[in-house]
C-alpha cells in the first residue's frame, strides 16, 4: 500500500495504518489493519478513525487459510466453512458493521489481501458482494484499476464509494456544527421532571404547549459529547417533494448486526424550527403491499366521522424513502439465476437475500425508556394507555401493530389542568409500527416472521407460521408487565434471573426451528406464573 500512495494509485485517496490501536473511546476495541481516507483527512495517530474511513483493508498472511470464502469450478463463490476461515469472515463482517454504525452509507467496500491474492467485498445492508480470489504477483493489473477506481470515485462523487448523499459530515467552524453545540445549553424556560413519583407543577400562565423538557435536552447533550462521534445534517423527505433538515449526533438506539433494518434513532434538532424530534434512519423490509410506518402514522392520527385521531402513538412530522437507496444483492442474485419465463432461465433456487430500502421517519415526542417508570402506577399506566391506543386503532382503522414490547412502549410527560396549575406526570406513547397491517390482511408479506421474541405470545412462537391476530398482542402486553414488574418492582419471585431467562428468552427445538419455550406455554396453557419453587 506504501507503493499505492507513492504513485497516487488512487489519486484522491491516501492508505493509512492502524492494526496496533484502536479509537479511543471505542468499547468494542475493534481495529482492522488499515484503510483509506480522503486525502485531506489521513489520520496520524495509527488508530482506525471509523468516522472517517473511506475504504477499509485487512491483510492476512496466508494464501487461503484466512479466507471467508471459497470459489467454485463454475465460477460461484460460497462461504468457506473451515473454522478459521469462518473466523476471518465474521472478523470482516464486524468491521464493515462499524462502518455503518459510525458513518451514514449506502454501501461500504473493503479489500482484504490474503499473501499473493485479493478479494473486493462490497457491503450493504442485504448482505455482501464478492470478487473472485485474484493472484495479485501474477495480475498486478487488476488490483491496480481498483484502486485508481476507487480514487476516481472519491473524486467524481463520495456517492460512487458508498456515502450517502442525504447525510452532510460536519465539522468545526461549520454553521449547523455551531448551531448543535449551542442547542446543548440549557435554557430557563426548560421543565424538569420531579424523579421521584410525586407530579410535578407548573403556572398555566407560563406553559409552553411544546415544552422542552430537560430529559430531552440532555439526550441531546448526550449524543454530542463523545468525541468519537461525527455530526451529521440529515435530510428527510417531506409530502410535497421538498427535503427538511435535521442535526443528529451519536444515535440514542442502534440495531445490532450488518445484515437487516439496521434502525438508529437519534434524539434531532430541527433545523427549521431550532425544536429537538426524534428521527428514525433505517432500511425498511421493501416488498409489495407493506406500508411504510409513517403512512401508517399518518392514518391513525386522522380523525373520521365515527372515530377521533388515535391518541398515544407518536405525532408525525415528515418522512419518506430515500431515492435510489435499496439493496442490491437481490437484484443481482436474480440476474445471476434467473427463473424462466421470458429470461430463459431453469433456476428454481429461492434468493436469499431481504429486500430493503433506506427511508427515514421524523416524530415529534422524544419519549422515556419504560424502565424509567417510578412506581408500580406509572408502569401500568403507561402500558394501559398503550393498550387502549391499540384497541382505538383495531376499531378506526383495522391495524394490528405485531411488535408489541418493552422497547415499544414509552413513557412521555402528559399535562393535566387543575385551577391554574398544570400537573405534568407521564403516560405511554406506542411506537414502531412499522410491521403493523390490518386485522384482514392474513397472508405473510415478507419472507421472515418479524417480531420481538422476548414478548412474542406463546402461539406465535410456537407455531411460527401462524397469522398474528388480536389476542396475539393483547398477550403481548401481558408479558410487557411481567417483565418490567419483576425486573424492578418488589414480587415474590424466588429467583428472578431464572425466571426471566427461562421465561423470555426460552425455547425448545422442533427439528432445527426454535419455537416457544416451555415456561412461558405452560403459564399460557394453565394461567399460573411458576419460578422455581411452584406457583
Amino acid at each position: 500500500m506504501a507503493v499505492a500512495n507513492d504513485n497516487d494509485l488512487s489519486e484522491g485517496l491516501k492508505f493509512a495504518l492502524s492494526r496496533f490501536k484502536w479509537d479511543k473511546g471505542d468499547e468494542s476495541r475493534q481495529r482492522v489493519d488499515g484503510a483509506f481516507f480522503d486525502k485531506d483527512r489521513v489520520p496520524t495517530n495509527d488508530a482506525p478513525n471509523w468516522p472517517d474511513q473511506a475504504v477499509s483493508v485487512e491483510f492476512k498472511v496466508e494464501d487461503i487459510g484466512k479466507d471467508g470464502f471459497h470459489d467454485l469450478s463454475d465460477g460461484t463463490i460460497i462461504e468457506a466453512d473451515a473454522a478459521t476461515r469462518v473466523k476471518s469472515r465474521g472478523q470482516n463482517i464486524s468491521y464493515a458493521e462499524h462502518i455503518f454504525t459510525y458513518q451514514h452509507r449506502t454501501v461500504h467496500f473493503s479489500l482484504l489481501i490474503m499473501g499473493r491474492y485479493f478479494r473486493a467485498m462490497c457491503w450493504e445492508r442485504s448482505g455482501v458482494m464478492v470478487t473472485p480470489r485474484t493472484n495479485y504477483v501474477q495480475d498486478s493489473s487488476s488490483l491496480c484499476r481498483l484502486l485508481w477506481a476507487f480514487g476516481w470515485a472519491s473524486r467524481k462523487s463520495k456517492e460512487l464509494l458508498g456515502f450517502d448523499p442525504t447525510a452532510t459530515r460536519l465539522y468545526p467552524g461549520d454553521e449547523d456544527y455551531e448551531a448543535m453545540t449551542d442547542a446543548m445549553e440549557r435554557q430557563d424556560s426548560d421543565i424538569d421532571l420531579s424523579p421521584e413519583p410525586i407530579p410535578t407543577y407548573v403556572p398555566v400562565s407560563e406553559f409552553n404547549p411544546k415544552p422542552t423538557f430537560t430529559y430531552v435536552r440532555n439526550a441531546f447533550r448526550k449524543s454530542l459529547v463523545d468525541p468519537l462521534w461525527p455530526r451529521y445534517k440529515l435530510s428527510v423527505p417531506q409530502a410535497d417533494g421538498s427535503t427538511r433538515s435535521f442535526l443528529v449526533g451519536k444515535p440514542a438506539f442502534i440495531a445490532r448486526g450488518l445484515v437487516g433494518r439496521g434502525t438508529r434513532g437519534f434524539v434531532a434538532l430541527d433545523r427549521s424550527s431550532g425544536r429537538f424530534v426524534y428521527l428514525k434512519d433505517a432500511w425498511r423490509a421493501h416488498y409489495q403491499l407493506l406500508e411504510r410506518e409513517g403512512d401508517i402514522l399518518a392514518k391513525l392520527t386522522t380523525p373520521t366521522d365515527e372515530f377521533p385521531a388515535v391518541c398515544n402513538v407518536p405525532t408525525l412530522v415528515c418522512h419518506g424513502d430515500l431515492d435510489g437507496q435499496r439493496t442490491r444483492c437481490p437484484e443481482l442474485w436474480d440476474t445471476l439465476h434467473p427463473t424462466g419465463g421470458s429470461t430463459g432461465g431453469s433456476s428454481t433456487r429461492k434468493n436469499p437475500f431481504r429486500r430493503h430500502q433506506h427511508y427515514r421517519i421524523v416524530v415529534e415526542e422524544v419519549g422515556m425508556p419504560l424502565s424509567s417508570f417510578r412506581n408500580g402506577r406509572e408502569l401500568l399506566l403507561a402500558v394501559w394507555e398503550c393498550f387502549d391506543a391499540h384497541y382505538v386503532a383495531t376499531l378506526k382503522d383495522q391495524i394490528l401493530h405485531r411488535d408489541v414490547s418493552g422497547g415499544n412502549i414509552l413513557l412521555y410527560p402528559k399535562a393535566e389542568r387543575q385551577c391554574d396549575w398544570l400537573c405534568l406526570g407521564t403516560g405511554g406513547i406506542l411506537t414502531d409500527w412499522e410491521l403493523a397491517k390490518r386485522i384482514t390482511d392474513l397472508l405473510p408479506r415478507q419472507p421472515e416472521r418479524t417480531g420481538t421474541w422476548q414478548f412474542m405470545s406463546a402461539a406465535a412462537l410456537f407455531e411460527p407460521r401462524k397469522a398474528i391476530i388480536i389476542a396475539d398482542d393483547i398477550e403481548s402486553f401481558f408479558h410487557v408487565v411481567i417483565y418490567y414488574a419483576i425486573r424492578y418492582l418488589c414480587h415474590s419471585c424466588t429467583n428472578a434471573y431464572d425466571f426471566i431467562r427461562d421465561y423470555f428468552d426460552g425455547c425448545t427445538l422442533r427439528g432445527q426451528v426454535p419455537v416457544c419455550g416451555t415456561k412461558k406455554r405452560t403459564a399460557m396453557k394453565h394461567g399460573e406464573l411458576e419460578d422455581s419453587n411452584g406457583p
